[in-house]
């Protein structure tokens, strides 16, 4: 009994002094957002640790991002160079490629999934194998440890639970947790009462994640010379509060309480943007992933987006802009009514994943504000031919390479069951028919 005490004990530290790090690594704001995000909104900020904790746990240089300035090439450039012209609209000697393979590299390589997901040595080792058998795409969308992170992560801050299967990819378990009456909770207790849960591997393992990828981080950048994915991750709150109160229940409610929704929404996004800023930080790169799916108008209406999502949409987005970070929105599902709204954020830097949408009308839409990704099917991928995914890239190519702005990749994540040879194509592909 006293050595299960002195493990929670110790447990509950390494959190307090993970929170205290990331509260005095941000600005008085971001520091009050980050505490009212956990206690609720009548909080005060506490001081748990000091910066030269922080910097000696990091062993580098607090709030560092790898940069790349943007030049006009005569020569071959390198992956991160590609990526970075492209998301700034700069000249390019070709079309990058970037598929999103997070599962497909496990089974490429031999590992199991479990492994790759939570097995930070493997998983790095497996990663830099499969660069080189792909064909070195420009950005590298895998990192070590991503299960810590993204399916430990969303039970912490979220209180979402996983299927985790030793050779599949996970499940969400998706069930209502909340009441209506929740949605003013969480204002008054912050989601320290209203949505946390311990990780399933405990709280070390966000510590151990962030001290990999960031070393993954420099390994890509200053070795391999290709762009990583993203160093931070954030969501739409909007997707957050679905998740709580289950997809049938929150549709009601945004009919009968989307006043709510707005208002709890606005109440997250601070703490969002903090989280975000901080994971940025840890991680050394400041591009944020920033999901959503049921903010599409798969779901909702443009109006109803424009009420509910749109408000706190802006707010984390400008903020995240002005302190120097880029944002990669991954938009699964169909996403062309609500494209003209992004215009309405501010100018900066952009990547747009897409999944079902129109890429060719996204273009039209975004042309010169965001630079879009995409979105060679995942059916094609997994069910077509060598052949038939090369002229499909090609296809794309040719319609969204003028004018620059435009990396060629899967729609979606690459299915596990996708051929290699398929991926191989698509790689290819770019560098075979995407010469400016």
């Amino acid at each position: 009994m006293k050595i299960l005490l002195a493990l929670i004990l110790i447990g509950l530290m390494l959190f307090l002094v993970l929170l205290g790090l990331g509260v005095l690594l941000l600005r008085k704001s971001g520091k009050e957002a980050l505490v009212k995000l956990f206690l609720g909104k009548h909080a005060a900020v506490p001081l748990f640790a000091t910066p030269k904790l922080a910097e000696a746990f990091l062993k580098a240089p607090l709030g560092s991002s790898f940069k790349s300035k943007t030049i006009h090439y005569e020569k071959e450039m390198t992956g991160l160079e590609r990526i970075n012209a492209a998301v700034t609209f700069d000249k390019l000697d070709r079309v990058p490629v970037a598929p999103f393979l997070l599962h497909h590299v496990a089974k490429t390589t031999g590992l199991s999934i479990s492994d790759f997901l939570f097995d930070f040595k493997k998983s790095r080792a497996a990663g830099r194998v499969a660069y080189d058998i792909y064909g070195q795409p420009d950005m590298v969308s895998w990192f070590p440890g991503a299960g810590h992170l993204v399916f430990g992560g969303e039970r912490l801050l979220f209180g979402t639970d996983w299927v985790m299967r030793e050779n599949a990819p996970a499940q969400i378990i998706e069930q209502k947790q909340w009441e209506i009456s929740d949605y003013d909770r969480l204002i008054e207790e912050g989601i320290g009462k209203t949505m946390l849960k311990r990780p399933p591997e405990g709280w070390h393992s966000f510590l151990r994640a962030a001290r990999y990828i960031r070393q993954e981080i420099r390994y890509w950048t200053r070795v391999r010379k290709a762009a990583p994915w993203v160093g931070a991750v954030t969501v739409f709150p909007f997707e957050i509060l679905s998740w709580k109160r289950s997809l049938q229940e929150f549709m009601v409610d945004v009919f009968k309480v989307p006043d709510k929704i707005v208002a709890a929404s606005d109440f997250l996004a601070d703490g969002l943007i903090a989280l975000a800023k901080l994971s940025g930080y840890f991680t050394g790169l400041k591009r944020v992933f920033f999901d959503c799916n049921r903010a599409s108008a798969t779901f909702i209406s443009p109006s109803k987006f424009e009420k509910l999502v749109l408000p706190s949409l802006k707010k984390i987005v400008e903020a995240l802009v002005k302190d120097g970070f880029e944002i990669l929105f991954h938009l699964d599902t169909d996403w062309a009514p609500m494209l003209p709204y992004f215009r309405q954020l501010p100018p900066g830097k952009y990547i747009v994943e897409l999944e079902y949408t129109d890429i060719r009308k996204a273009k039209q839409i975004l042309a010169g504000h965001m630079c879009i990704k995409g979105n060679v099917s995942s059916t094609l991928l997994a069910l077509g031919t060598p052949g038939e995914v090369e002229k499909e890239a090609r296809n794309l190519i040719d319609d969204l390479a003028p004018g620059g702005g435009f990396i060629l990749a899967s729609g979606c994540e690459v299915p596990i069951n996708a051929p290699l040879e398929n991926v191989v194509a698509l790689i290819s592909a770019a560098k075979k028919f995407g010469r400016y």
